[in-house]
């Protein structure tokens, strides 16, 4: 990174929201962690978050998700196979890991200044191999204010999601968006995003 561009303020609050919204993300997970587990959030986090390893992390979670609701939810979360003719649909905790993902490339990649236009830069966020020329062909993986902005909006959804379970199964109603009966007919189904009409988290553009 050459320190001869002015750095652009809106990306880096950008990359420091995208954190901050994976790190709720994370908190709900802990409550949703808590509740498998029939103990307090507080004990729940001693465990929870020690544990780094987002796979070992989901993991942890589908198991205990079957031990407390045995196949209740799990086209929610495990989503649904696909067939001939039929397309497969990702469940909640695919949404996940692709966000874990994703929030390790927002951490640890480098940012670039990139020509885009004579006399015109923006900053990415881009892999360590940034300069490689076999990178040239990736651009969509890279990160501009407006991928950040997707995956804060993305993860702000799954962690609402994420949230409304915890409450509608613990009855902790205060604070939930929408009503516990939508919500009941979101968890029979793969999740949809962005979110239909009828959604409970449904935002018209």
């Amino acid at each position: 990174m050459s320190s001869d561009f002015p750095r652009d303020p809106e990306f880096q609050m950008k990359r420091g929201l995208a954190i901050e919204a994976y790190a709720g993300l994370e908190s709900a997970l802990n409550y949703l962690f808590g509740h498998l587990l029939e103990t307090s959030p507080d004990k729940a986090g001693v465990v929870f978050f020690r544990v780094v390893n987002s796979r070992a992390r989901n993991t942890m979670l589908e198991d205990l998700l079957d031990k407390k609701h045995r196949k209740k939810y799990d086209d929610f979360f495990r989503g649904i196979s696909g067939a001939p003719g039929q397309k497969r649909q990702p469940g909640l905790f695919a949404m996940i890991t692709a966000l874990d993902q994703q929030r390790n490339e927002i951490v640890h990649w480098h940012t670039v200044f990139a020509r885009r236009r004579v006399g015109e830069t923006q900053e990415e966020l881009r892999p360590h191999v940034f300069w490689s020329t076999l990178m040239e062909d990736e651009p969509a993986r890279w990160y501009g204010k407006k991928r950040l902005q997707s995956f804060i909006d993305k993860t702000d959804f799954v962690a609402a999601t994420v949230w409304a379970f915890y409450r509608v199964m613990e009855n902790k109603l205060d604070g939930l968006v929408g009503d516990p009966a939508a919500w009941a007919k979101v968890f029979e189904a793969p999740p949809v995003y962005p979110a239909p009409e009828a959604h409970p988290l449904y935002k018209p553009e």
